[in-house]
């Protein structure tokens, strides 16, 4: 009796263990896909969002071999409003400065989403839009490029084909403009002039008095 005892208490056991080993593993290879999707889904988002960027501001500049359809589905490219109502259609520009931060993310790869919240500014931007005015002499003038809205999104991600799109871009909040960064002031530390030394004259010593000496005396022959 004590035999089965001991074989049933050993095999309940053994459940346990395995059971415990299939938790553990099970957990280690849903973290592992958590945090390699999430990693996919960042690259997408802040490739994608960059590119964007590039193709409204700069689409001279951007490789042919590249497209916005590598990073976002058909439907969202449809209804982009920056991209299908482009303010800066025509505009020349030379150089801009983008910055985007992302906030948070949560990816459900069990589920094919992933959802970001991303922060989007273009502090700085270089360049002329061609106006429809004109000058004096019949030139068209050239106007200040409109700001690029600084703002925190929601960018929800989809897994399509084992790959992340970005789907939608939901504006949560617009922000103050972003400050201008300014350059620092080139401080050029120089040696301070130090003043002449004055050099003041040595006392002229008093001459030595000579000795006087007795005079010879003549001895008369």
């Amino acid at each position: 009796m004590k035999i089965y005892q001991y074989l049933a208490r050993f095999g309940w056991f053994a459940v346990k263990v395995l059971l415990a080993v299939g938790l553990l593993t099970g957990g280690l290879v849903l973290v592992y896909q958590i945090a390699m999707n999430s990693a996919n889904a960042y690259v997408i988002v802040t490739d994608g969002l960059k590119m964007r960027a590039s193709t409204i501001l700069t689409p001279y500049e951007v490789d042919d071999s590249l497209s916005l359809s590598m990073y976002f589905t058909d439907t969202w490219l449809a209804q982009d409003s920056l991209l299908q109502e482009n303010p800066y259609q025509g505009a020349e520009v030379t150089d801009f400065v983008y910055h985007l931060r992302v906030e948070e993310i949560w990816c459900q790869p069990w589920n094919g989403t992933a959802t970001l919240v991303v922060e989007e500014s273009i502090p700085t931007m270089d360049g002329y839009l061609q106006g429809t005015n004109t000058d004096v002499n019949g030139n068209p003038v050239q106007e200040a490029l409109p700001a690029w809205k600084h703002a925190r999104y929601r960018v929800t991600c989809k897994l399509i084909g084992g790959i992340w799109m970005i789907d939608n871009m939901e504006e949560l909040e617009e922000l103050e403009p972003e400050a201008t960064p300014t350059d620092e002031p080139d401080v050029t530390l120089r040696p301070s002039a130090s003043p002449t030394p004055t050099v003041s004259a040595e006392p002229t010593p008093d001459p030595t008095p000579v000795e006087t000496l007795p005079p010879i005396p003549v001895i008369e022959s």
